[in-house]
């Protein structure tokens, strides 16, 4: 009885501590910057996070947090140096942003709620600096809008599609003309999905999986 007690003590305490967190993940989106470290609140948290990349999600205390970021393997300079505000029990996404020269932070709340298993929920972020606004359209297997007049930084609301496996296509605004398409997007049922578009004069995307 004392064992399965002090489990259950332990279970509470851990589950109280997380409370007090929230989960925050790096998204490295910066097409001429090298590869960084992430220092959150004073301790270096990520190392070599490189073009790219998106972190696994770590748990940060809750409240007013500062993010700095540096050249991989050094402690200066800080291209980034900011102060984010994190709920508890949130999940977060911070990505770097833009070319080097005006490279800053952004902050993304990611999707907590999970649909069906037969339903998946994705979003697009416009990550690319030399890019117009653009709409996303899934092509395959039918076309659909999913993103409207999307401008450099901003999200797009999460939609909800049937899990299978997809083709996107995006177009500037005002034009027929297709400036990136991505075949073969598998969007499995039960999962939420952020799909960035990077790049600076060539576009590319990457495909992350929130709140995991």
């Amino acid at each position: 009885m004392k064992t399965v007690l002090s489990v259950l003590t332990l279970a509470l305490l851990l589950g109280s501590a997380f409370a007090k967190d929230a989960m925050v993940r790096v998204a490295h989106l910066s097409p001429d910057a090298p590869a960084v470290d992430v220092w959150i609140n004073g301790h270096k948290s990520l190392s070599m996070v490189e073009f790219k990349a998106v972190s696994q999600y770590l748990p940060v205390p809750s409240g007013t947090v500062s993010v700095w970021v540096t050249p991989s393997g050094k402690a200066s300079p800080k291209v980034i140096n900011t102060r984010v505000t994190i709920r508890a029990g949130s999940y977060y996404t911070i990505a770097a942003m833009g070319n080097l020269k005006r490279i800053r932070a952004r902050l993304y709340l990611d999707e907590l709620r999970k649909p069906g298993p037969n339903s998946a929920r994705v979003r697009v972020v416009h990550a690319a600096p030399g890019a117009p606004e653009v709409n996303i359209y899934a092509v395959k297997p039918a076309r659909v809008l999913v993103a409207s007049r999307l401008a450099f930084g901003v999200a797009s609301p999460y939609v909800s599609t049937k899990a299978e496996t997809y083709s996107f296509q995006a177009q500037p605004v005002g034009s027929s003309k297709v400036a990136l398409s991505l075949e073969g997007v598998k969007l499995e049922g039960g999962r939420v999905y952020t799909i960035y578009v990077v790049g600076d004069k060539t576009l590319s995307t990457v495909l992350a999986l929130d709140s995991e």
